[in-house]
This record gives C-alpha cells, sequence and structure tokens, in this order.
C-alpha cells in the first residue's frame, strides 16, 4: 500500500472520531456509497456485518464500514486502488480542520 494511501487512512480513522455529529451523517452517507463500490465480501460476511452494525451508533458504523472497505485492499488491482484513493481523498474533505486547510492552501502555493 502507498504512503499516501496509508496516511489518507490515519487521517480518516480520526476525522471519525472528531467530526460533528452533522459531519458524521454526510461521512455515513459518502461511506455507505463507497462500500457500495469496493466492498466484495460473500454473502455470509456481509451478513455477519449487518448483525454488527445493527446496535451501533452512527460513527461506530462509520468505522465498520471504513475498516470493511479497506480490508479488501489489498486484493485490488491497481486501477482500483486509484479509485479508492480519490474516494477516500474526497471522504477526507468532509472534515477539514482549519489547520488542514492552511497547510493544503501553502502546499498549493
Amino acid at each position: 500500500m502507498s504512503k499516501n494511501l496509508d496516511w489518507l487512512i490515519t487521517n480518516i480513522r480520526e476525522d471519525l472520531k472528531k467530526a460533528s455529529n452533522r459531519e458524521i451523517e454526510d461521512i455515513y452517507n459518502s461511506l455507505k456509497k463507497l462500500l457500495n463500490k469496493y466492498d466484495n465480501d460473500t454473502f455470509i460476511k456481509n451478513i455477519k456485518d449487518f448483525l454488527k452494525k445493527v446496535l451501533k451508533s452512527k460513527r461506530e458504523k462509520c468505522s465498520l464500514f471504513f475498516e470493511d472497505i479497506i480490508e479488501g485492499i489489498d486484493s485490488m488491482s491497481d486501477k482500483t486502488k486509484q479509485e479508492l484513493k480519490k474516494d477516500l481523498l474526497d471522504l477526507s474533505n468532509i472534515h477539514r480542520t482549519i489547520f488542514e486547510d492552511l497547510a493544503a492552501l501553502i502546499g498549493a502555493l
């Protein structure tokens, strides 16, 4: 896995811990779409995942969705990994602090 993708995964895990309830709602909706796009689990695994998520908060469900998506990275093609990286970058932008915005701005200069 590339260093950029590792950083992105770590960043999103932190975002899930710190995001506001409104941001969690947006993240949740985005992760549901990503899960449908990238999750290639078997039917039985999907049932087990569903049962784990039943009584969880949205924040906890987001973490479970995210972990389910990234557990399949090693079996993805390079093209799919690049698509996932772009999608994860979009996801990470939902919860960006002012300091992350400033770092991005300075990096663009």
